[in-house]
């Protein structure tokens, strides 16, 4: 994949959609799709319902797949992740009329600080997408957010997904640490290049210890707020929901 043709593809989806000034707008149902197969877009929406006749205290769970297109993406954590997914989701009665939640669908995204060629740049926690695979997320329970009368509902998830060009590793302040020492290495003009390139070494195996006694904490991804790519538009599948 090279950044010009993400770069071209995003620009293509953003304007199919209307959200940088284009006419068109993407109407139609999208109906369920195989893992193997990836949407022409950056991604494509498909919710469901385990069924469509629930009675008037039964839970409602919501999942929803995120079918990803031909490139990897780099979004935030909190736009795809668990109720995060459906911050814009779209309730409304048989009149067509928007049912307002009793309480909002919040998922906040966290913020970080992180150090970029000795330099301090502000973060997003974010996470990979890899191309034409599926990212489920589920809502729990409607309930939990809309208080529904008996009657008859549609429900659609819209989404703003942000999409950004660059990840950094989290690391922990003993890695910084370790990162400056070695800057300060290879700047030392009176080391000779041989004692320098051993001194490194040793430096980049205390990194690689300190990441084995990081573990998992590690293996998150921040973004960062200046490598801020695009916005897309993308809209799910209307589905029918009814309170007996």
């Amino acid at each position: 994949m090279t950044n010009r043709a993400l770069n071209l593809l995003i620009i293509c989806c953003l304007y199919t959609i209307g959200c940088l000034g284009g006419t068109s707008e993407k109407t139609a149902a999208v109906d369920a799709m195989p893992a193997a197969t990836a949407p022409a877009g950056i991604a494509d929406l498909h919710l469901s319902l385990s069924k469509p006749i629930y009675s008037p205290d039964e839970p409602i769970p919501l999942e929803m797949k995120i079918h990803v297109g031909k490139f990897d993406l780099l979004v935030p954590y909190s736009a795809v992740e668990s109720r995060g997914a459906f911050l814009k989701l779209a309730v409304k009665d048989a009149l067509g009329r928007v049912v307002t939640p009793k309480h909002p669908i919040t998922f906040p995204g966290q913020t970080k600080t992180l150090i970029r060629k000795g330099k301090a740049v502000r973060c997003v926690q974010g996470t990979e997408l890899k191309a034409s695979t599926v990212k489920n997320a589920v809502l729990e329970n409607l309930r939990t957010y809309y208080e529904l009368k008996p009657g008859d509902y549609t429900l659609q998830v819209l989404m703003g997904l942000k999409v950004y060009h660059k990840s950094l590793v989290d690391q922990s302040p003993e890695i910084i640490d370790i990162e400056r020492e070695i800057a300060l290495v290879q700047s030392d003009k009176n080391r000779p290049p041989d004692a320098k390139q051993e001194m490194i070494g040793l430096l980049r195996k205390e990194i690689e210890r300190a990441r084995i006694k990081e573990g998992d904490k590690l293996n998150q991804i921040f973004l960062p707020l200046d490598s801020y790519r695009g916005l897309a538009e993308l809209k799910s599948n209307i589905i029918a929901l009814t309170i007996q």
